[in-house]
């Protein structure tokens, strides 16, 4: 508000008013104010959200680190315990003379076998295609020693390292004993070649014999052992071949996708 005299010193009592007002700085708003703590709360939230997501990966790998070790004993008494009573009754099977006993000493290497491949799975030390090959090629060379076939093995010097879960090792194992049981009952062969490859992300195996082949148009559709490889390697996420003719054999092809290194 503003008054002024003339020149004869006659005042304006009245006076002269003008408005106005000062925005403040956007630091000084009520509207900062609610960002900042917005911006507060959303940091505590996603503090909190990560320190729980933390602690339960902890409790995770604490729970893995506990099965693993409960499947180390479990495989340690398995094969001291039981697979060694086993080898014993193997062994007086072996001693005796009949037919019985040949039967006998027959389906006690088979358990044996059996034992030997659970074992096998329950040790996590096992836990990767490397191990998973190896143990497929011994199960193959097995078989195929029984039944006086020869065995050819060719592996890579190297195989990938990846990790294999359990159900992966189980129905990979089961496929490859599945095919070289078909072989001994089925192929008439003399000769059977175990292939393996791996790569970065990829892990193939063949099982190739030099019986007698048939023709896969022949075979019905859902026929248990092949429909149940099949299966086995589609359920992983892998792929299953077949390739056969009369009179030139017969090839089994699959591959299965590892997943990355952890």
């Amino acid at each position: 508000q503003v008054i002024a005299a003339n020149h004869h010193g006659v005042w304006n009592e009245t006076g002269a008013t003008c408005a106005f007002q000062i925005a403040p700085f956007f630091h000084e708003t009520w509207m900062f104010y609610g960002l900042c703590a917005g911006i507060a709360l959303a940091l505590v939230g996603g503090l909190v959200v990560w320190r729980v997501g933390e602690l339960r990966k902890v409790h995770r790998l604490e729970q893995q680190a506990a099965i693993t070790d409960e499947r180390s004993r479990i495989a340690r008494d398995l094969h001291d315990g039981l697979g060694a009573d086993l080898s014993q009754l193997t062994l007086l099977a072996d001693l005796a003379t009949g037919e019985h006993a040949r039967k006998l000493s027959s389906t006690s290497r088979q358990v044996t076998r059996d034992l030997r491949e659970l074992i096998w799975l329950a040790n996590p030390a096992n836990d990767n295609a490397d191990g998973l090959v190896s143990r497929a090629c011994q199960t193959a060379e097995d078989l195929l020693r029984d039944a006086r076939i020869q065995c050819h093995i060719d592996l890579p010097p190297r195989l990938p390292q990846h990790g294999l879960s359990l159900d992966q090792r189980r129905n990979l194992l089961l496929v490859v004993r599945e095919a070289v049981n078909n072989i001994i009952k089925h192929a008439a062969a003399t000769e059977v070649w175990l292939r393996a490859k791996g790569g970065e992300d990829r892990l193939q195996l063949a099982i190739e014999d030099n019986g007698r082949g048939f023709d896969p148009a022949s075979i019905r559709p859902g026929t248990l052992g092949l429909a149940s490889m099949r299966q086995r390697v589609e359920s992983l996420g892998g792929s299953f071949t077949l390739e056969s003719r009369p009179g030139a054999g017969t090839k089994i092809a699959l591959e299965l996708k590892l997943a990355p290194k952890r």
